[in-house]
Formats: C-alpha cells, sequence, structure tokens
C-alpha cells in the first residue's frame, strides 16, 4: 500500500514539474532503470572490441590480396597509386599529430618553467620536458622543504610579578617605559593618595 502511494506522489511530481517547467523531469528511478551494470558494459565493450580488431584484420587482408591479384595482372601503377594516396594520407596524419604533440609539450614545459625562478629559466628552456619537470620539482620540493616558520603573531609580553616579566625596574623602564609607568603607578597607588 505505501508503495503505490509512493508512485502515485512520484507520478504527481512528474506532472507538475513537467507542466511547470515544459521540460520532462527526470526522476531517479528512471536514471536507476536506464544505468547498464558495469560488468555487462564491459563484456559488450571487450567484444565490441575484438571484433573491431577482427573487422581492421580482414579489411587488411582483403586489401593485400587485391594488392597481389593487381600485381599478377602486371598493374603495378595502380598499386604503387594506392600505396602513394596511403602514404599522402598518413603523412597527413603523422603532421598533424606531431604538431599536436609539439603544441602539448610547449605547454607543458612552459607550465613546469614557470615553477622555476624567472633568473633560471633562459638556462632550463632547450632542456627535454622530462628534465624540466625534475628541475621544476627539485626547485619546488627545496622552496617548500627549506621554509622557516616565522610566527607573524603580535609579540606581548605578559608582565609577570612587580616588574613585568623583566629582571630589574631599570629593564623594565628602558625596554617598556610606558608599561613601567603604569606598573609603578599601580604599585604605589595604594601609599600615595
Amino acid at each position: 500500500m505505501s508503495e503505490d502511494v509512493k508512485s502515485v506522489n512520484q507520478d504527481d511530481k512528474k506532472q507538475t514539474d513537467s507542466g511547470s517547467d515544459n521540460t520532462t523531469a527526470v526522476t531517479q528511478d528512471d536514471k536507476k532503470s536506464n544505468m547498464i551494470p558495469q560488468a555487462r558494459f564491459d563484456e559488450v565493450n571487450s567484444k565490441y572490441r575484438t571484433l573491431q580488431e577482427k573487422f581492421d584484420n580482414m579489411n587488411e587482408t582483403i586489401k593485400q590480396n587485391e594488392q597481389q591479384k593487381e600485381i599478377k595482372a602486371g598493374n603495378l601503377e595502380k598499386v604503387i597509386e594506392q600505396l602513394n594516396l596511403e602514404k599522402k594520407e598518413l603523412t597527413g596524419q603523422l603532421e598533424k599529430t606531431s604538431n599536436n604533440y609539439t603544441a602539448l609539450e610547449s605547454s607543458v614545459r612552459n607550465e613546469y618553467l614557470a615553477k622555476i625562478p624567472e633568473d633560471k629559466r633562459e638556462k632550463y628552456e632547450k632542456y627535454p620536458v622530462e628534465a624540466v619537470k625534475d628541475i621544476a620539482e627539485a626547485f619546488t620540493s627545496n622552496t617548500q622543504g627549506n621554509s622557516v616558520k616565522v610566527d607573524n603573531s603580535n609579540p606581548t609580553r605578559k608582565p609577570t610579578g612587580d616588574m613585568g616579566g623583566y629582571n630589574s625596574w631599570e629593564e623594565f623602564a628602558v625596554k617598556d617605559p610606558k608599561g613601567a609607568e603604569k606598573a609603578i603607578a599601580d604599585s604605589t597607588s595604594q601609599f600615595i593618595k
């Protein structure tokens, strides 16, 4: 009975949400029903990858067989033309990949160079990225490890006894004249009226 009430309440909630926003409301129950178990996903994904590999291998085999037939038929020019087209395609892909790699390497190098002090950056600009990374980590670990912890709070001297924590009234008067005056006034107020 309580489950029926909950489902009715959820249906009412869906209707009010969709009516007010003009969008479809998605509840947690809907999300859970659309979810795929991880084990099933992994199973299907591995089958897909296996089939994709088989498909790629079959295509390669078919291509090689066609090239062999063309060579046997004496159409070397056609095979050479196809190979040149493939070479151009691969060269274009290689150039794009090379440009992407160079841009990525440059941004990573600049990121690590930013961690190195400015006066030393020029020296390390031409180094490989891995070396710059190690150097940057060494600089950051040295600056973090050797930092001296300083208490920047306002130093206050808590007076102890009659002399405000000093060894003598003279030291007290020299180092803290206002405090010494106040301490003397407070201690002699009982005697002088």
